[in-house]
């Protein structure tokens, strides 16, 4: 009796063991080896085609084209836009130059409707709160949001290139617009109506000339891909409050982006890969936004069709879904076109799709907002 016992809990023994290892091998089965890759965010790309001049609304959950928007006018060209962080708006400027005049349309972000037309335009930007819609161009207009009523004018001189930051609005001015040589960062206030400018120059006072610029989260720190007489072609982190720069990173040209993540602590600089008529792959070159240690890069080149393998992507603007895991860089020249909208994995850094693969779009300016 004691000997049949003995071999029924050895066999139970087993069986647990067999029952066991099925489970673990089963689990490991389920799942998945290596990083997990995120879920698409669910939003819309809303993305420039300086090719076509047309606007359009990209879904990001599926990485295709939704619905566009052209002015219905001979002549206007579609310019500088911004979407609301709820979702709810979408603005855009239209320019024609003969005769000269500028409309801002408002549509709504989720179908593209237009909502109201007013003259005037420039360079739209809504608030953090969703309460304000703030226009740059030849002076400076805050509106009301919703309604768009005009709720302040203010002439602090043409202004390019929004940043805001709290109550701050950071914009590029220039003392002669004739002259890219004489530009300079603007900080005003839109609550008080207070000015503050920065006029940056070398160590030989030379002033710096700027193509695009960001500000930190806390107003502090200025990045911006610049050249001055003595220094050529650098990406720069300045410090606003010391008045003396951080780092610097010589690179190939200043034409791309420079973005920051959502969470502030990554640098995005993007170099398009042409200057001088001299072309390379267009990379998308990441930094440590405090330190400015290099922390990895991202080469546009083998995304060509086998036709044109030769041909490097342009790298030009970033736009990061509100979560960081996504990077969507626009790519293309303005002399052949030649882009698409690169799809990048923020978490492996590697490039997961291309929107319009065909290679036929110039893209530069993009924003994100959210599906409602």
């Amino acid at each position: 009796m004691r000997k049949n016992f003995k071999t029924i809990l050895t066999a139970l023994a087993a069986l647990s063991l067999l029952i066991l290892t099925f489970a673990i091998y089963s689990c490991c089965e389920a799942c998945p080896v290596g990083p997990v890759e995120p879920k698409p965010y669910k939003g819309w790309l809303y993305a420039l085609d300086y090719w076509s001049g047309w606007l359009y609304q990209i879904d990001l959950e599926t990485d295709s084209v939704i619905d566009s928007i052209h002015h219905e006018m001979e002549g206007y060209s579609t310019g500088a836009f911004d979407v609301s962080s709820d979702g709810k708006y979408l603005a855009v400027s239209f320019t024609r130059t003969t005769p000269l005049a500028r409309q801002l349309r408002i549509y709504n972000a989720q179908n593209l409707q237009l909502i109201i037309e007013m003259e005037g335009g420039g360079y739209p930007a809504f608030t953090g709160d969703q309460q304000k819609l703030i226009i740059c161009g030849d002076n400076i207009e805050i509106f009301q949001v919703p309604g768009f009523a005009l709720l302040y004018a203010d002439e602090i001189g043409r202004s390019a290139q929004p940043v805001i930051i709290d109550s701050f609005i950071f914009l590029l001015q220039m003392q002669n617009w004739a002259s890219g040589d004489s530009q300079f960062v603007a900080k005003y206030n839109y609550y008080v109506h207070e000015l503050d400018t920065f006029i940056i120059t070398d160590n030989q006072g030379n002033w710096f000339s700027y193509h695009q610029f960001n500000v930190s989260e806390d107003g502090r720190y200025l990045y911006f891909g610049g050249y001055s007489g003595s220094v050529p072609s650098s990406l720069n982190c300045y410090d606003l409050d010391t008045r003396e720069f951080i780092f610097r990173h010589y690179v190939y040209s200043v034409n791309g982006a420079v973005e920051l993540n959502p969470t502030a602590d990554e640098l995005y600089f993007t170099d398009p890969g042409y200057s001088s008529g001299y072309e390379s792959p267009g990379t998308v070159f990441i930094y440590d936004s405090r330190s400015g240690a290099y922390e990895g890069g991202i080469s546009l080149f083998g995304y060509t069709t086998d036709e044109e393998a030769f041909r490097p992507l342009y790298a030009n603007g970033v736009a990061f879904t509100p979560d960081g895991n996504w990077a969507y860089v626009g790519t293309g020249n303005v002399f052949k076109a030649g882009g698409g909208i690169v799809v990048i994995n923020t978490k492996d850094r590697q490039v997961k799709n291309i929107i319009w693969p065909d290679l036929d779009h110039y893209i530069r300016n993009m924003k994100i907002g959210p599906k409602r």
